[in-house]
């Protein structure tokens, strides 16, 4: 008899009801709680590197958008 072990599983994405499918409590399905503190620093240290922050300006992406979409036009 073969072994399952290391074969694919198909894994369901919505769990069923009635099996253990308890819904998060609000403050970490809305980021609130303790996960504000790792946000705020993981957009420190996005704004120190230059890179985009959700929320703020992105002013690359305004000039790209100014700019008509065929040369000459």
């Amino acid at each position: 008899m073969a072994s399952d072990t290391g074969k694919w599983e198909r894994v369901p994405l919505v769990p069923r009801p009635g099996h253990g499918g308890a819904a998060a409590p609000p403050a970490a399905r809305h980021g609130g709680g303790d996960a504000a503190p790792l946000f705020a620093a993981l957009a420190r240290e996005w704004r120190a590197k230059g890179r985009v922050v959700p929320g703020a300006r992105d002013h690359e992406w305004e000039f790209l958008m100014g700019r008509p979409a065929w040369p000459g036009h």
